[in-house]
């Protein structure tokens, strides 16, 4: 039960981490469409 907490919380780390990646990947998808006009 010990090894659960800071592989939990690495998960949520991870998850945050894949969240930035994805609204980054976004935002540069956007920045795009806006330039391709």
């Amino acid at each position: 039960m010990i090894v659960a907490v800071p592989t939990y919380s690495i998960l949520k780390e991870i998850s945050k981490f894949l969240s930035r990646l994805y609204e980054n990947h976004k935002i540069m998808k956007e920045r795009e469409r806006e330039l391709a006009k």
